[in-house]
């Protein structure tokens, strides 16, 4: 096993054991300075990955060099770490991981990416760093910067056994992030009021999540003094796994993995699918109300088909799915293994000339483009957030 595996593996090992909210460690690891480049920092439910894109590409647009770090990944854990469009080097990654595994003993999974990112960016002199934030705000591993401008995309209930259990509890916690005299930019459904303060909201109605992104990228970036036309290359910028199109326009990918995602992502296709019928492939984490999902889904579509992602401790199982789902029917099945299930569902699709959309859960991205055949760079290992966060 090379040094990449050894450092593969023992990250993996830290995933599998989870997380641990808060800030301490990551101070103490950056000895309480803050970074050299200037950064946007983005906390959401929904939307923030993708307004984390678009801003980057905006920024590069207007030739910068910019960093990118966003999770979780699809394929291969160097997706989170970008310099405009170029992953993180393996060498740089290898080197830097094994010095901080010397030096901090006590990080988890994602303050040790979270720290390898902040070095990377500043080996290479990034202009601008668009960091992400990886769950909440406030005590998120990524809310030691003090940014040039905070973004808060959207607050649904999501992650509730962490963030807690009403809308207005989650976006305190989100709006963690905002600082004082940091501009704050916040989308249509964020409730301003329970903000320290807000510099500017956008404002709908948006039918769906791409809407609402590209106008809270281009509100940012309009922030941030970039160019019309730039802005426009940038705001059009979208990430794999979003309302992706494979082959032809008949099979999308999506990663909405909540109820509300989940309503807007079937209210786009509506909207650009009027009358067209619609198969759908489904997974999801244990920890996420995917009943509610699965009630949603099958009210729109004539077919589900349920799978999991596969060796992944974080998946909800078939029969959990099955079990949470309860009465049969026959426009609900189960498949146990991945292989079948997308195979039975594309053979429906073709047989009713519907959409298959195929959605729940990043966890499952990688083994579905892998069985419809893309190119991708793979870990070896399922390097992901696999073990749960704990509280502090």
């Amino acid at each position: 096993m090379d040094k990449f595996d050894q450092l593969m593996t023992q990250l993996y090992t830290l995933g599998q054991k989870g997380g641990r909210l808060g800030l301490d460690r990551m101070e103490r690891a950056l000895n309480g300075r803050q970074p050299s480049f200037r950064s946007v920092h983005i906390a959401g439910t929904n939307g923030k990955g993708s307004v984390a894109i678009k801003v980057a590409a905006g920024l590069e647009e207007a030739g910068f060099s910019v960093g990118l770090y966003t999770s979780p990944h699809i394929s291969t854990f160097r997706e989170r770490i970008q310099i405009n469009g170029a992953y993180i080097e393996k060498e740089f990654a290898c080197n830097k991981l094994e010095e901080c595994f010397a030096e901090h003993k006590d990080l988890t999974f994602f303050e040790y990416l979270t720290l390898l990112s902040f070095a990377y960016f500043e080996e290479k002199k990034v202009d601008w760093a668009v960091i992400e934030t990886g769950l909440g705000g406030r005590f998120d591993a990524t809310n030691v910067i003090y940014p040039e401008l905070s973004i808060i995309t959207n607050c649904s209930l999501d992650h509730t056994q962490l963030l807690g259990d009403t809308i207005e509890a989650i976006t305190r916690e989100k709006a963690g992030i905002v600082k004082e005299g940091v501009p704050s930019i916040i989308g249509p459904s964020v409730k301003g009021s329970l903000l320290p303060h807000v510099s500017h909201q956008v404002v709908g109605p948006f039918s769906h999540f791409e809407e609402e992104n590209r106008a809270i990228a281009e509100a940012a970036l309009s922030f941030l003094g970039i160019p019309e036309k730039e802005r426009e290359e940038g705001v059009n910028k979208v990430p794999p796994c979003r309302f992706e199109k494979v082959y032809t326009k008949d099979i999308i990918l999506d990663v909405a993995h909540n109820e509300d995602a989940i309503e807007k992502l079937l209210s786009r296709v509506e909207k650009e699918y009027p009358g067209k019928k619609l198969c759908v492939v489904y997974a999801a984490s244990k920890d996420k109300d995917y009943l509610s999902c699965l009630n949603k889904l099958k009210e729109k579509s004539a077919y589900v088909f349920c799978i999991e992602a596969m060796n992944n401790p974080r998946a909800a199982s078939v029969d959990e799915l099955e079990k949470a789902f309860g009465a049969h029917s026959e426009r609900v099945s189960f498949y146990k293994k991945m292989e079948e299930g997308l195979s039975q569902a594309e053979k429906r699709a073709c047989k009713e000339n519907a959409l298959l959309l195929i959605c729940g859960t990043f966890f499952i991205m990688k083994d579905v483009k892998e069985y419809f055949g893309f190119s991708q760079e793979v870990d070896k290992h399922l390097l992901n957030e696999q073990g749960g966060i704990r509280n502090v």
